[in-house]
């Protein structure tokens, strides 16, 4: 199974990422677990879930995901091979 965080300030959007994944997922045989974030904050507390892949938003009010992608990094070494 293969983990997978999504955070975007704009609940829309995690929503609509998270419909597009659950479509592939059904045409590719894949088996994916989609946590779903509207806040940084929320997803820094989960940290511990061991996430593959990261759908950020760039652009969000009190920490962008540029600076969300940096704390991550620096929370586990596995992390550092982000691709932005």
């Amino acid at each position: 199974m293969i983990k997978i965080a999504i955070c975007d300030d704009e609940k829309y959007f995690v929503d609509t990422v998270e419909k597009m994944l659950k479509i592939y997922a059904e045409k590719n045989g894949k088996d994916f677990c989609i946590k779903k974030y509207t806040k940084p904050l929320q997803l820094m507390e989960s940290l511990k879930e061991e996430f593959q892949i990261f759908f950020l938003d760039i652009e969000m009010p009190a920490m962008d995901g540029m600076e969300l992608v940096d704390i991550i990094r620096r929370h586990d070494e596995k992390y550092n091979g982000i691709v932005i």
